[in-house]
């Protein structure tokens, strides 16, 4: 995220840098009147910069670089940075570290600012002895390893970081050198390597002064990640409320960041009711500071947090919110840049035609002086020779003009196009974020392999979010899982799958039913409970295969979807059909039927959507079908499951080939 990003950026903006005590008053100055004047702020701001890059006051250019006016509005800067050069070394050097870090912490246009630490870097490199080679350099090295960290380019940034780390420990600069440590560490932890990462932190954080709250912060943030991704929420709470406990009084940014992140180790720890608090708290900072992108990405984490809860209206408020409040943004946007283009567009037409009645106006004019010429000898041939040329003149004038304004029409379609390509990939990022959350409700592959050891599962969603789910719980001795396949696919059937997940959820978990067809009785009622609240008539639904196993006992109930059962051995397919009803509102409801059935070891069963069997696809574009599908089971019946997973998948793609996928894809295949 952009603006979190910035945070980062501004945290440790005066790690490399070593202030004067005393503060230019102008500085304070505009900052109390931005309220009131913005642009008479912003030009105080910049007089100071003025007087520091001319005086070469490295510090007083540093504490303009810290100042927040700039996230206010960041248009001034561009304004004031146009075509200002500078002749002299350090000039340069102060001017072009301030256009450098300006790109990379408020506009996050790192192409741009990388631009400007190659230019600095080719300056020092001429001058190495110069005083200011050692606190610029380390910067430069700084920025562009989190630049390329941010853009995962990981074998760069660790490049980057040793070379920061060679230069701290040459010049002998503590607080650079434990900033250096701790971006490799945190490329460790990146690449898998957890407990490497965790100890690199925790020797790290020995080095750093009592005082030094900030860098304490940033160590406390890391571990609690690191935590997370180690499998101990316990413990990643714990270092996140450690970070949040030590924002210095009055940091706002770096207190909605740390609210953020003690919400999130709330969630990896599954108490749901205390993300919602804290998520809640970072929203009223977050607002107080004006950061609206934040609270959009906030309304995930709510969504998630409410979904935990059991609040499902509440979750679903969430979710729709965070994806309608981008698509809006983007929406808006793109209106304002068309409205724009349409008005110059019909000013261009308006110009053309004054311009063509001008023309005009001078032919007759013309013309009526040629007639007045004609009373005259040679003098009137020479005047019309004369106005024959002017007009000449003017009409070439006339079509270079066009050409122009047709060529500046031409670029403002083109930008306006680019901008909507643009707003349409934060649109996919925000779907790609909903993702997120919908994973966040599948059983992970540590849990399914513990419940059900000899299985697999093939889960391939044909959009980024999806209406197909698996589904998993355990009560006692008994493993309860589920193939599901919600109505649509996409955004649609994923808002559908949150519904009817927690409804599986609510019936076993609230009422403690284990009985498949009872379970998925009480699940119909309560997703028709909570589409019944919409004004509207909503016939949404789920179709369904559930499985309850314990031990060598079977128990299968179904909407629609059936169980396949290959007995060891055996070259055919017993098949359990599932009742011809859906989860959702039908007209001649009836309870579902539970099948009891005896499995032997060795036995395989299989539970699934429809979507692999109707996949298009072959020489001819036609479905796949369940007699293939059937038939491909049987002969790979005596493979492992995992390379049964291989095959299924592998033939799905080759099947398919160039089409496109059609439907969301699940299959759970289980040996006993």
């Amino acid at each position: 995220m952009k603006y979190i990003f910035t945070i980062v950026i501004l945290l440790f903006a005066g790690l490399h840098f070593k202030f004067a005590a005393q503060t230019d008053p102008r500085l304070d100055q505009a900052m109390e009147s931005a309220g009131s004047d913005l642009k008479a702020s912003f030009e105080l701001l910049f007089e100071v910069l003025d007087d520091a890059i001319e005086h070469n006051d490295w510090e007083l250019a540093g504490k303009v670089s810290k100042t927040p006016l700039y996230s206010i509005d960041p248009s001034y800067f561009i304004q004031y940075t146009a075509g200002k050069t500078y002749s002299d070394f350090h000039q340069q050097i102060v001017f072009l570290h301030q256009q450098m870090r300006y790109y990379v912490a408020i506009e996050a246009d790192f192409d741009k600012s990388f631009e400007y630490l190659v230019q600095i870097r080719k300056l020092l490199e001429q001058k190495s002895s110069d005083v200011l080679f050692p606190v610029v350099m380390g910067d430069v090295y700084y920025i562009a390893y989190w630049i390329k960290h941010v853009q995962h380019d990981l074998q760069k940034a660790r490049e980057y970081g040793e070379l920061l780390l060679a230069h701290a420990e040459k010049f002998e600069m503590k607080t650079l050198l434990i900033t250096a440590k701790l971006g490799l560490a945190e490329l460790d932890q990146h690449e898998g390597k957890i407990d490497i990462a965790i100890t690199a932190f925790k020797e790290i954080s020995k080095e750093i002064e009592p005082t030094d709250s900030v860098t304490m912060n940033r160590v406390y943030s890391l571990l609690s990640n690191a935590y997370i991704d180690a499998g101990s929420p316990d413990t990643a709470l714990k270092y996140g409320k450690l970070g949040y406990e030590i924002v210095p009084e009055g940091n706002l940014q770096l207190k909605s960041f740390m609210t953020i992140h003690v919400a999130r180790g709330y969630m990896s720890n599954g108490k749901a009711d205390s993300a919602v608090i804290f998520g809640e708290k970072a929203i009223a900072i977050l607002n107080e500071i004006g950061a609206k992108k934040e609270i959009k990405d906030l309304h995930a984490l709510l969504a998630e947090a409410h979904e935990m809860d059991q609040n499902y209206e509440q979750s679903l408020y969430h979710l729709k919110s965070f994806l309608e409040l981008e698509q809006d943004q983007a929406s808006l946007e793109s209106a304002a840049n068309i409205a724009n283009l349409e008005a110059e567009l019909e000013k261009q037409k308006s110009d053309a035609a004054l311009d063509q009645e001008k023309t005009k106006t001078k032919e007759r004019e013309a013309e009526i002086e040629k007639r007045n010429l004609l009373l005259y000898g040679l003098t009137i041939i020479i005047i019309l020779a004369i106005v024959a040329v002017i007009i000449a003149i003017r009409s070439y004038l006339n079509k270079k003009r066009a050409a122009m304004t047709i060529q500046k029409q031409k670029e403002a379609v083109d930008e306006a196009y680019i901008q909507l390509e643009e707003k349409n990939t934060e649109i996919l990022d925000s779907i790609t974020y909903a993702k997120r959350i919908q994973t966040a409700i599948l059983p992970p592959q540590k849990i399914v392999k513990e419940y059900l050891q000899d299985s697999f599962i093939l889960y391939k969603p044909k959009d980024i979010v999806a209406g197909d789910f698996y589904w998993m719980e355990q009560v006692n001795n008994k493993v309860l899982f589920a193939a599901c396949d919600c109505t649509g696919h996409g955004v649609p059937g994923a808002l559908v799958s949150v519904v009817c997940n927690n409804g599986l959820n609510k019936s076993v978990r609230e009422y403690g039913i284990t009985e498949p067809g009872k379970i998925l009785d009480k699940t119909r009622e309560i997703v028709i409970q909570e589409f019944e609240k919409s004004e509207e008539e909503v016939r949404d639904g789920m179709d369904i295969a559930l499985c309850a196993l314990d031990g060598n006992i079977l128990e299968f109930a179904g909407a629609h979807n059936p169980v396949w059962i290959i007995r060891n051995g055996s070259q055919e397919i017993d098949e359990i059909k599932a009742d011809s009803q859906p989860i959702g509102k039908f007209e001649h409801a009836q309870p579902y039927t539970t099948h009891r059935i005896e499995l032997e070891k060795g036995d395989t069963f299989f539970i699934f959507s429809d979507g692999y069997a109707d996949q298009f696809g072959g020489d001819k574009g036609k479905k796949f079908k369940t007699a293939n599908f059937k038939r491909l089971l049987l002969s790979i019946q005596e493979k492992s499951m995992n390379e049964q997973k291989r095959i299924i998948d592998q033939t799905f793609e080759e099947w398919r080939g160039d089409i496109e996928q059609i439907d969301d894809v699940c299959i759970i295949g289980v040996r006993v």
